[in-house]
């Protein structure tokens, strides 16, 4: 979130309306020596329980959090609430922030394992077979109106047989259609 460093002189910061959603995701905030005014409205984060008293607890210098004075009894009670616990009371949470090469053997392994699943899958083929293209083609070819060859020219965008078809598509890999007529093959229409 922060370098104390770059920032040393900073002691106002409004980090209102963010995503900030956990009391870990806070934590930088702590590394602000000189840090007094914060607000962190409209935040998720401002739902946890004790979350006022953890950022006045990480935050020594802070005056203001969210527009509120901090007073020095949230200041004891922030200390005897976290002095020894030295976590977010959150402490399952991890702040949601990337590091690069986090993780990265395990994700190449994810991808590698999920390439090797893929490639072991048959190859569902989606839409008409290559003997079904040529009948249609073959009937596109043959056909007598105009709606019937947009009827077939849809058929074959679609990817739907029709039914009248369905029964030449063996005959057309033969070379003929039902009604005993040769029908051209992809190589010889080519």
């Amino acid at each position: 979130m922060c370098r104390s460093d770059a920032i040393p002189n900073l002691d106002w910061l409004m980090l209102s309306g963010n995503r900030l959603a956990s009391l870990a995701d806070l934590d930088p905030l702590s590394t602000l020596p000189k840090l007094q005014h914060l607000s962190l409205l409209d935040n998720p984060v401002t739902k946890q329980p004790n979350y006022r008293l953890y950022v006045i607890y990480r935050c020594k210098k802070l005056k203001q959090l969210d527009f509120r004075k901090v007073k020095q009894k949230e200041r004891e009670e922030a200390a005897q609430v976290f002095a020894s616990a030295q976590q977010p009371a959150d402490a399952s949470a991890q702040a949601a922030t990337f590091e690069p090469d986090e993780e990265l053997a395990q994700a190449e392994a994810a991808a590698a394992a999920a390439t090797q699943q893929q490639a072991a899958e048959p190859v569902v083929r989606k839409g008409p077979s290559p003997e079904q293209i040529t009948a249609i083609k073959a009937a596109i070819a043959n056909a007598q109106t105009l709606e019937e060859v947009q009827r077939l020219e849809n058929a074959l965008t679609s990817g739907h047989l029709p039914s009248e078809l369905q029964g030449d598509t063996i005959q057309a890999q033969n070379g003929h259609n039902s009604a005993g007529d040769w029908v051209p093959s992809a190589m010889e229409e080519g």
